[in-house]
C-alpha cells in the first residue's frame, strides 16, 4: 500500500497519428499500488459525497472533462461543514488522480458526458464495509453549482 497521505495529479498525454490516439500516463511513480478491483462511473448531475477511511483509490477519465472534489472529513460519524475543499479537473488525457485512504470525493461533468475509470487497492466486501456517504450538498461548493 502506497505511503502518500495527500492527493496527488499526475498529467498524461495523447500521442496521434494516422492510427489513431494513444492516451498514457507515464508519470505514475512507484505508488506500491495493489489494484484489487476497478470500476467506472458516469455521472448525471453532482455525484458525492463517498468515502473511504482505509481504502486508496486511482481516478482516470475515460471520456469527457470531470470535476473531482475532494474533502478530508475531520470526523467520519458528524464531520464539520467547513472543511477545506480540494477542486481538480481532468480530461481524456491520461490525467490520473490518486486519493489516498481518508478522503471523501464528489464529482461532476463539466461536458455533456465523462466517464472515470477508479482502480481500487480494496475488494468490494473490505469497501463495503469502509464505506461512508454524505448528501450531495453537505460540502456547498460554489463551482458545482
Amino acid at each position: 500500500m502506497s505511503q502518500l497521505k495527500e492527493p496527488i495529479l499526475y498529467k498524461g498525454g495523447i500521442h496521434t497519428d494516422d492510427r489513431g490516439d494513444l492516451i498514457y500516463n507515464n508519470e505514475l511513480p512507484e505508488l506500491n499500488f495493489d489494484i484489487k478491483r476497478f470500476f467506472f462511473i458516469e455521472p448525471s448531475g453532482m455525484r458525492g459525497w463517498h468515502g473511504h477511511q482505509n481504502e486508496d483509490n486511482l481516478f482516470t477519465v475515460a471520456s469527457g472533462l470531470l470535476k473531482i472534489l475532494l474533502v478530508k472529513p475531520d470526523d467520519w460519524e458528524r464531520p464539520s461543514h467547513n472543511l477545506p475543499v480540494l477542486e481538480y479537473v481532468l480530461s481524456h488525457n491520461g490525467d490520473t488522480l490518486y486519493v489516498p485512504k481518508g478522503y471523501v470525493s464528489a464529482m461532476k461533468c463539466v461536458t455533456e458526458f465523462g466517464t472515470v475509470m477508479v482502480c481500487s487497492n480494496r475488494t468490494v466486501q473490505e469497501s463495503i464495509e469502509d464505506t461512508f456517504r454524505f448528501s450531495s450538498n453537505f460540502w456547498y461548493y460554489e463551482s458545482f453549482f
